[in-house]
């Protein structure tokens, strides 16, 4: 059974600003500062992604004891961002994870939450991270968490899903290289991937993507810089990805970039190495896409 979660209204992460006023999160390039997402203290933090409809972020949190590692509850949760306040609590999704079983986080969903895929890893290192999925059912509960096995790589981190509105196609990254697999119906199992086709040869370590809703244009972050890559459609190659913006390059380490529908908005997650945050940025001039 899990363990019962009393909610602090402490916010996890104080700003702090530097003498001259200014967030120690505010960058020179295309993007402005707006603020963090509220998370209380009690949780750690770990990469996420907006929903398809941009209402809520849908991150992976861990709570119990946390400083001696043990009793510790992972599972996901809605942040609302049109009610996110410091006092609103985020709000969990019951995957079915006793404690101290799973981590689980860096989630994606499809229209509607209907699947769910993320990773998980059993407290361990990067590269015993494996893809799973979760399905709604007819009450809006999620049913067992299920690996894709056909999927996962038994020596390499398989991380940083990204799936299609109607869960028949997915992104992610192994090892840095990004990976492709689709299915016919959401009845059936992913194919086995194959890497992402781009027009030449990338010479770059991928750690995690994000897609435009229609697939066309896709967003890498590597090495702290966000690059750009698009197509005509689904069944050619991307371009080679071109730098978006290399504004982040400083950070300690961001990843997991996600855009809201109006494609000015973006999230994304930062760690100075002991801290997590949920960072939200808008793009000063034009849209991203």
């Amino acid at each position: 059974m899990f363990n019962s979660v009393k909610v602090s209204l402490f916010i996890c992460f104080l700003y702090v600003f530097d003498s001259n006023g200014q967030s120690p999160y505010e960058t020179q390039g295309k993007f402005a500062f707006r603020d963090t997402l509220t998370i209380p203290a009690q949780y750690e933090i770990g990469p996420g992604q907006l929903n398809k409809n941009g209402s809520a972020y849908l991150v992976g949190l861990i709570s119990g004891n946390l400083e001696d590692q043990v009793d510790l509850k992972s599972d996901l949760y809605h942040i609302y961002l049109n009610r996110h306040t410091q006092t609103s609590p985020p709000e969990e999704l019951h995957l079915p994870n006793p404690p101290d079983s799973l981590r689980i986080f860096q989630a994606t969903a499809s229209d509607n939450e209907e699947q769910l895929v993320f990773v998980v890893n059993a407290y361990s290192g990067w590269n015993d991270n494996e893809l799973a999925i979760a399905v709604k059912d007819g009450n809006n509960h999620y049913g067992k968490i299920q690996p894709l096995s056909g999927l996962n790589d038994p020596i390499q981190s398989d991380a940083y899903p990204w799936i299609s509105g109607d869960g028949l196609r997915l992104y992610f990254t192994r090892n840095y290289t990004l990976m492709y697999s689709e299915r016919t119906s959401t009845e059936n199992l992913f194919v086995s991937p194959a890497p992402v086709v781009f027009t030449g040869s990338v010479q770059l370590e991928i750690v995690s993507v994000w897609l435009s809703p229609n697939e066309k244009t896709l967003f890498l972050i590597g090495d702290n810089r966000i690059y750009k890559a698009t197509r005509s459609s689904r069944s050619k190659p991307f371009s080679l990805p071109e730098l978006f913006t290399d504004e982040f390059k400083d950070f300690y380490f961001v990843s997991g970039l996600s855009f809201s529908p109006d494609k000015k908005n973006m999230y994304i997650y930062h760690t100075d190495g002991e801290t997590h945050r949920i960072l939200h940025y808008i793009l000063k001039k034009g849209k991203a896409w």
